[in-house]
């Protein structure tokens, strides 16, 4: 909404990162910005992804379905991430779902059958979110649930972010290769599109209105030039040249703040995009229901809501803080106004949590470090930390040692994308005659 815009036009690691400066530097208090995950590209770590083709400006989206692995069992179910990606040479801006979902995916077998691929839109409240991506920055918003094979919309009791809403019907033994459906960018919505105002117009207004509320323009010099600063830190997420402050802060005429919107809005064409993006295809062969599975340790190490027994879940969210990205989770009981807090490190595959279905007992691990958390009694929950030595002679089940171990080394582990402009190569000194 508007009122959303009025405190930070544009969510990018720049904006998140300086929100409690510009709160300080107006002198008012000013409204929320809900938090969304992005990715910067100076101190973070990109997952290895499906990539889609990118569109002109280098926009491009991967559909992640998790847990990573070759091969899935039959009545299982995936969690699904959908990451933006720019990997053009100018910043780009967009706007999009927190919650995406499609009845447009598709999925073949290795002969090149089509397999039926059956979905269902879940209703919801879904917040559009704004991005300002610079080259090589990412920002990911959640997907849909996915299930694998025939019946699994009946059978399947798993809940994936937010709930399960498609069903790829495989059989056993399939190899499927999975083709997500395009997901629609566009700063337009149904209100929008009732009133005849397409994307770029939409676009435009939101900037008019993130700048009118700096009005009216202050007199003095000092603080026209941290209203320009200000402004323009949202957009194009720069900071105003010399020539553009000295330009400004002399301008004296009743239009001024008009006229810079106007500018800005010139520039606006060049940063807008709006279209459908599609990722690229996952692959997995399709294996027995496994008629233990509930019996085997589930983890987690990525947002979602997972849960661990009729009395308890475990809530994970993550979202960036200017170069940081951050973890945070809870555990969700059901005794009345109870829930008990977890820390968690900074970073992707800096963590994991195991547990079994119905049991009392998760278990979190992190370099240095491995707890037990026991909800028994729902009132009280217990914590126990078992630190350095004392981490390999914790009384933790073989089973989710193993599980544990195996969430944090899952074969395509995120690896840091390359330098935009690597430098070339030094020449390789001469070997001594």
């Amino acid at each position: 909404s508007l009122c959303n815009l009025s405190a930070a036009l544009f969510l990018s690691p720049s904006s998140c990162k300086t929100e409690a400066g510009r709160q300080k530097e107006s002198g008012r208090k000013m409204s929320t910005v809900k938090s969304v995950r992005t990715l910067g590209r100076s101190k973070c770590t990109a997952p290895k992804a499906p990539w889609g083709k990118p569109a002109e400006n280098g926009l491009r989206i991967a559909w992640l379905l998790e847990p990573r692995a070759e091969t899935r069992a039959l009545d299982s179910v995936m969690k699904s991430r959908v990451l933006f990606h720019n990997a053009g040479k100018a910043p780009v801006c967009f706007a999009t779902e927190d919650w995406i979902q499609t009845g447009t995916h598709k999925a073949k077998d290795a002969s090149g059958k089509d397999i039926s691929v059956w979905a269902i839109s879940r209703m919801g409240l879904r917040t559009r979110m704004i991005f300002r991506l610079a080259p090589g920055e990412y920002a990911e918003v959640e997907g849909h649930g996915l299930g694998v094979g025939v019946g699994s919309h009946e059978t399947s009791s798993e809940t994936s972010i937010y709930q399960v809403g498609c069903w790829i019907e495989a059989q056993q033994g399939d190899a499927v290769t999975f083709t997500p459906g395009s997901v629609p960018v566009s700063f337009q919505t149904w209100r929008d599109n009732e009133g005849l105002k397409d994307s770029v117009t939409v676009w435009q207004e939101m900037i008019a209105a993130r700048f009118m509320h700096e009005s009216p323009m202050p007199a003095a010099a000092a603080d026209r030039e941290l209203l320009l600063r200000r402004v323009m830190r949202d957009f194009p997420g720069t900071a105003p040249t010399a020539e553009q402050i000295a330009a400004f802060v002399t301008d004296n005429a009743p239009d001024a703040l008009v006229r810079l919107i106007k500018s800005l809005q010139a520039r606006a064409a060049a940063m807008h995009f709006a279209g459908e993006l599609s990722g690229g295809e996952t692959k997995f062969r399709v294996l027995p229901a496994d008629p233990d599975a509930a019996k085997k340790p589930r983890t987690a190490n990525n947002p979602g809501h997972y849960t661990l027994s009729d009395q308890a879940s475990l809530q994970v969210s993550r979202r960036g803080v200017g170069e940081r990205i951050v973890n945070e989770a809870h555990l969700s009981l059901s005794a009345p106004g109870k829930r008990h807090d977890i820390t968690l490190p900074d970073g992707y595959d800096t963590w994991a949590a195991g547990w079994v279905r119905g049991t009392t007992v998760i278990w979190i691990t992190q370099k240095g470090l491995l707890r037990k958390i026991d909800f028994t009694n729902l009132t009280k929950v217990e914590e126990t930390h078992f630190e350095a030595d004392k981490v390999t002679t914790a009384p933790i089940p073989p089973d989710i040692r193993e599980a544990l171990r195996a969430a944090l080394t899952a074969p395509d582990a995120p690896k840091p994308p390359p330098p935009l402009n690597p430098k070339p190569a030094a020449p390789a000194a001469a070997t001594p005659k």
